[in-house]
């Protein structure tokens, strides 16, 4: 009996050394293995808000890649386009019929600077948008970009006159209304040249302030290509010195009538400073104070005669200064020459 007992320890030590399973171990092991086989317990309520967050936050990364994948491929392209050069009628690029181009310019009949933006195009979108631009007997320039895209159009059609229109050739105007925010009136005759403009023979100069621009001499030299203008309006402007009015007028070697209307000089006048000797004027109906005012603007010969007239004296009365071929006319709104 004892060496049963006996027997039956060393047996256990032995299974212990060796490592086979026991009773005792096997109940352990299984335990361990159904509690390593159990799931743990998820609380589905914590976890939706964090997988909607997730799905978010991929759905907002998908979005960011596709922006950037578009911004490249209109980088390329622009890029692309800008290296083509101008589509001639032979060419296989852009082929669209002239009919169906004809009626798309049609509806930009009465915008002058998206016409000249079509120009730009190719040859025939050019041959559509000059058949209206021709009809325009009045060009307006409001802006930098307008004075630009005029001026690009205009070298680009030199040869061929754009705005113009054969029966109403000297009844063609060009009209500058200056931008107080973004001036450009001192630029004008530098990005728009008299040798382009052939057909133009009035110009009206508005809202220009020179008292804190001044223009460069240049301004003045290409000014001086405006063979043709024969009528000048200068209209709500102010000037530092009389001496760039004078400039103003003198650059205009043909200039034939001057219209004034509410100048403004920081500067007192300066009489005999710019002899026009094409201006000899006589005055008629003209009041001294205008009379005064005219010869201090110009040195003529003989000298301006004033006339009392009692209309005249009204305000935003004209006055009209009358020769056989040139005349000057001063209106008298809000005071001209403040100094």
């Amino acid at each position: 009996m004892r060496s049963s007992r006996v027997r039956h320890t060393t047996s256990q030590a032995a299974r212990r050394r060796v490592g086979t399973p026991g009773p005792t171990t096997d109940a352990h092991m299984l335990a361990q293995t159904r509690s390593s086989q159990r799931k743990p317990s998820v609380n589905h309520r914590a976890t939706a808000p964090l997988e909607a967050f997730e799905t978010r936050v991929a759905l907002n990364e998908m979005k960011l890649k596709v922006a950037r994948w578009i911004q490249s491929c209109f980088r390329t392209l622009r890029k692309s386009f800008r290296r083509l050069p101008l589509a001639t009628q032979n060419s296989a690029f852009l082929r669209v019929p002239q009919e169906l181009i004809d009626h798309i310019v049609d509806f930009l009949w009465d915008n002058a600077v998206t016409l000249t933006r079509c120009c730009f195009v190719c040859h025939p979108w050019r041959l559509a948008a000059r058949y209206h631009l021709r009809r325009y007997e009045h060009l307006t320039v409001r802006s930098r970009t307008d004075l630009t895209e005029y001026g690009r159009v205009l070298q680009l059609n030199r040869n061929t006159p754009l705005f113009t229109n054969k029966r109403r050739l000297r009844d063609y105007k060009i009209e500058i209304i200056d931008d107080h925010r973004r001036p450009f009136a001192h630029l004008f005759p530098i990005f728009m040249r008299g040798s382009d403009v052939t057909g133009a023979s009035k110009l009206s100069i508005n809202q220009v302030d020179w008292t804190s621009i001044q223009p460069h001499d240049q301004f003045f030299r290409c000014l001086s290509s405006y063979t043709n203008i024969t009528s000048l309006h200068l209209c709500h402007c102010r000037f530092h010195s009389a001496s760039h009015l004078y400039r103003t007028v003198d650059a205009l070697p043909s200039l034939t009538y001057l219209k004034l209307s509410d100048i403004t000089i920081l500067r007192p006048l300066v009489i005999g400073l710019l002899p026009h000797s094409a201006m000899e004027l006589d005055c008629h109906g003209a009041t001294t104070e205008c009379s005064t005012s005219a010869q201090r603007l110009f040195r003529s010969s003989p000298p301006l005669t004033g006339i009392d007239d009692p209309v005249a004296t009204i305000p935003g009365a004209k006055v009209m200064f009358n020769t056989p071929s040139t005349h000057l006319e001063l209106t008298m709104e809000e005071g001209l020459f403040h100094s």
